[in-house]
């Protein structure tokens, strides 16, 4: 798992993270994904050490009819879905269950042992069930 690809949208660039030897670089089709991590400090592209992907149902959220404001997508994370955990270059696959919305995630190898994450800084992607995701 030396570069992992979330396909997002057939309308947006791919999502790539490129394995540089301690983390993961994030690209936005061939573009950097810069960030600032302190005020007067120069950009730097956005890393990280550990990523989770959790695959779940995509819905619109919308306000309650009367109220103001637009739909927006969101994700359903109450239930079960595919996990990866990437680290070091690698990927381990399983699932992530929880019961509702206030509740911890866990997660789960295929063969019912705990699928951990590992210390360090993370990226989490909660992902459409249904696009492509490879490394």
């Amino acid at each position: 798992a030396t570069a992992v690809t979330l396909d997002w949208s057939d309308d947006m660039d791919d999502v790539t993270w490129h394995f540089d030897g301690s983390g993961y670089l994030r690209y936005n089709g061939t573009s950097p994904h810069r960030e600032v991590v302190q005020q007067g400090a120069a950009e730097t592209t956005v890393k990280a050490e550990v990523l989770v992907i959790l695959f779940a149902d995509q819905y619109s959220a919308c306000p309650a009819a009367g109220q103001e404001g637009s739909c927006v997508p969101s994700m359903d994370t109450v239930g079960s879905g595919r996990a990866i955990v990437v680290h070091n270059g690698g990927a381990a696959e399983g699932t992530w269950d929880r019961s509702e919305a206030a509740a911890p995630f866990t997660l789960t190898k295929d063969d019912g042992e705990p699928l951990f994450v590992p210390p360090g800084k993370l990226w989490i992607s909660i992902f459409p069930n249904g696009r492509g995701v490879s490394w």
